[in-house]
């Protein structure tokens, strides 16, 4: 019974290495076949765009002085956030067609006492005189909402809520 059981173990073991050899080998030729077949045919490769698009236009309405979420309103959602850093914003964007990196833009906020302080990167606001022609824009930023649960909501619907 033992030696049977031996026996078992030792071909079960003598399989299964031998099946993960063969497993590194096929591996290791079909992570060339891509490699190969794009010599052979061209294959399609979609454009990729990632991060935020950063106009010149939005970072000439930036102003020495806007709150965090005056600039949050005008530019987006910054999509790195630094736990280190939190006075500091920065905007990426990059566009990749066929595998070739064609245009990659960076913009850095900086905050001091929640205002903004300081603009750095690829964008740079216009002087006052470039943008004279253009008319003055006034950018508001409405109330945030609060945010309330679903009991409070039905509360207020049936008037039982203090504060309706």
């Amino acid at each position: 019974m033992i030696r049977k059981l031996l026996i078992t173990s030792l071909l079960l073991a003598s399989v299964i290495n031998g099946g993960c050899a063969f497993s590194r080998s096929v591996g290791e030729a079909t992570s060339q076949v891509p490699k190969a077949m794009a010599l052979l045919a061209p294959v399609y490769q979609a454009p990729v765009q990632q991060g935020n698009v950063v106009t010149q236009n939005q970072v000439n309405q930036l102003q020495p002085g806007m709150s965090k979420r005056q600039v949050n309103f005008l530019l987006g959602t910054t999509l790195l956030v630094d736990p280190f850093h939190q006075n500091r914003w920065d905007y990426f964007y990059s566009y990749e067609k066929a595998g070739d990196l064609e245009q990659k833009e960076n913009l850095t906020v900086l905050f001091d006492d929640n205002r903004l302080v300081s603009i750095q990167g690829d964008f740079h606001p216009e002087p006052y005189d470039a943008m004279q022609e253009q008319e003055d824009i006034v950018v508001e930023v409405p109330d945030q909402e609060e945010d309330t649960g679903y009991i409070t909501r039905m509360l207020r619907a049936i008037s039982l809520d203090e504060d309706s």
